[in-house]
This record gives C-alpha cells, sequence and structure tokens, in this order.
C-alpha cells in the first residue's frame, strides 16, 4: 500500500481539490485514482521529474484513468503571469465541472502551494485567507521563499 501524502484544499467547486508531494512511488497513481482523483497536475520541469523518478507519470495517470497535464515551474521560481493564469484557469475549470484534482510538484509547499493560493484566490478568497488556508491544509506554511508569497500577495486574479 502506497503511504503517499494528499491534502484536501475547501473550495466551492463541486470537485475535490488536493495539494500534495511528488508521487514517490508507482502505487500512488493507484491510490489517487481510488481517492476519486480525475486530474494531475505536475509542476515538475522534466529532468526534476526524471531524477524523481517520474518520467513516465502521464503514462501512469493514463494507466489509472487519471488526465496528467505538466505545467513546470522551476523549483522556488515565480511562474509566468499568463502560465500561472492558464493553470489557475484550467484547474478551477475541471474542479467545477465536478472534477477532483490534485496538484504536486517536488515536496508540495512551493509552486503547489502558489497554485492553490491561486485556485482560491479565483474562487473569492483574498491572498491572506488563501495563504492561512493552504497552510493549515498543508500542515506547513506554503509558500516555500519570500519572493512565492509576494507573487500571490500581488496577484490579481
Amino acid at each position: 500500500m502506497s503511504t503517499i501524502e494528499v491534502f484536501a484544499v475547501a473550495t466551492p467547486a463541486r470537485g475535490a481539490f488536493f495539494i500534495m508531494p511528488h508521487p514517490a512511488e508507482s502505487a500512488a497513481f493507484s491510490v489517487l485514482a481510488k481517492k476519486g482523483v480525475k486530474s494531475i497536475v505536475s509542476l515538475l520541469e522534466a529532468v526534476e521529474a526524471g531524477k524523481l523518478g517520474l518520467a513516465r507519470e502521464s503514462e501512469q495517470c493514463t494507466a489509472e484513468g487519471i488526465e496528467f497535464r505538466n505545467m513546470p515551474i522551476a523549483d522556488f521560481a515565480l511562474p509566468d503571469g499568463k502560465q500561472f493564469a492558464d493553470i489557475l484557469r484550467l484547474i478551477c475549470t475541471d474542479l467545477e465541472a465536478g472534477k477532483s484534482v490534485a496538484v504536486h510538484c517536488r515536496a508540495g509547499i512551493g509552486r503547489s502551494g502558489m497554485v492553490a493560493c491561486g485556485v482560491l484566490m479565483r474562487f473569492g478568497a483574498t491572498a491572506q485567507e488563501a495563504l492561512v488556508q493552504v497552510s493549515k491544509a498543508r500542515g506547513v506554511d506554503v509558500p516555500d521563499t519570500a519572493e512565492q508569497r509576494a507573487f500571490i500577495e500581488d496577484f490579481r486574479p
């Protein structure tokens, strides 16, 4: 049995939303499918995914009936504003349609924390409310860096 950590982040949408560290073992995809996850958004760059054993993540998701999207953001970096808005739009559309979505980066704190906060902000939360809610759900302060926090505080969905 996989020991994957998955943290639910409440939204007003019909679908469930999760933030998580990268799936560290192949059995994790079956566990996610059993939890009802229908879409995984990976924020890993290709080289990073390869080093973490996730070069075949798309295939592993497909085998479990999970849609896979890769929207890479460099570790500890800030996303491009348009790319960030695109990620949020896709996730929110899925959530509103009742699809359960999980987002991950390496540790599920920095890049994933920014995306989770952005999703909540698209649903009407302030930056501060989103930071508190995602940090509480994740069990650690998100995101990783002061620059990432400033990005969320300055972001206008």
